[in-house]
């Protein structure tokens, strides 16, 4: 409630001194309800919008500063929460599923540190999906482990997990020749 109260404050007293006070709290009371990575984000998701307000209309105050660092620092939850969705699709084994979930985390967060880890599993998952799928699917799925793995070694081609990556490559092409693809 606290929120919308410093809301209401800013919109009807918008030449109050404590306008800026306002609206920074009223960002700041929704980071402040932002909860562990595993729940819902809503409250994750206003606060950075009301920062983002807030940066716009007050850029040169030394609370926008802070206000970038509680971005950041939300913008890394919803990284993780994105992350640990797609994992969670492939340790219960859905693994098309977890594709699609890991390249929306590639979409959403470009930069993250996380991102050879997700194109591995986005690789592996592809090649479990396509080992495991019906004969009429099986060469278009490993067609696909391979364009999955192109991307993986064009983007990451020094990668510790390039040993595993490059299994996979050698069975999918094994697989592709009893296809007779």
């Amino acid at each position: 409630m606290a929120s919308t109260y410093f809301k209401n404050y800013s919109g009807t007293f918008s030449n109050s001194i404590n306008k800026e006070e306002a609206e920074y709290m009223a960002a700041y009371s929704n980071y402040k309800l932002s909860p562990n990575y595993k729940l819902d984000q809503s409250y994750t998701e206003k606060a950075i919008e009301g920062f983002e307000q807030f940066i716009n209309l007050y850029p040169n105050t030394e609370r926008a500063q802070l206000a970038n660092s509680l971005i950041d620092e939300m913008r890394r939850k919803q990284e993780l929460k994105s992350f640990e969705q797609g994992n969670l699709y492939y340790k219960i084994g859905q693994y098309q599923a977890a594709v699609t979930s890991f390249q929306s985390t590639l979409k959403d967060f470009p930069e993250s540190k996380k991102v050879e880890e997700v194109r591995f599993l986005i690789l592996k998952s592809s090649f479990i999906l396509a080992s495991n799928s019906i004969y009429e699917k099986k060469a278009e799925r490993f067609k696909e482990t391979l364009e999955h793995f192109q991307t993986f070694v064009k983007k990451h081609p020094t990668s510790k997990m390039m040993k595993d990556a490059r299994n996979i490559e050698k069975e999918t092409l094994s697989e592709l020749k009893k296809l007779k693809v």
